[in-house]
């Protein structure tokens, strides 16, 4: 008899252990910035603590960030200036999330193009 409730425990054990799903998932933000017509790119992003970071790039950028506290609030805007006065800057900026767009925005101008996105991630 404690044979058998001991066989039963353990082939319940084993089979809750081979059930059991995988709880961790892991969320990749990733920051996208491309620029035409540009003498340089002004990029300001959320980082992983939430902290906003100001940087200068030229013509694109890219940077990740891997499991943020949730929820977070990512952030993204870039200004590109125009080399010369008569030559209209474009740029473009996205946000993935685990390598879907989720907010893309793109605006054309002289002397400047401000392109911003924000997307809250539950």
């Amino acid at each position: 008899m404690i044979k058998r409730i001991f066989i039963y425990t353990a082939a319940f054990f084993f089979l809750t252990a081979c059930n059991k799903k995988d709880d961790v998932s892991t969320t990749v933000i990733r920051y996208q910035v491309a620029a035409t017509n540009s003498s340089k790119i002004d990029i300001t992003y959320n980082n992983a603590i939430g902290n906003k970071i100001t940087l200068i790039g030229k013509d694109s950028w890219v940077f990740e960030i891997t499991n943020p506290p949730r929820p977070f609030t990512s952030y993204l805007k870039a200004v590109s200036t125009s080399p010369f006065g008569s030559v209209t800057t474009e740029c473009t900026v996205n946000i993935l999330v685990n390598g879907s767009v989720v907010k893309t925005a793109t605006v054309s101008g002289n002397p400047e193009a401000v392109a911003e996105a924000e997307y809250i991630v539950p």
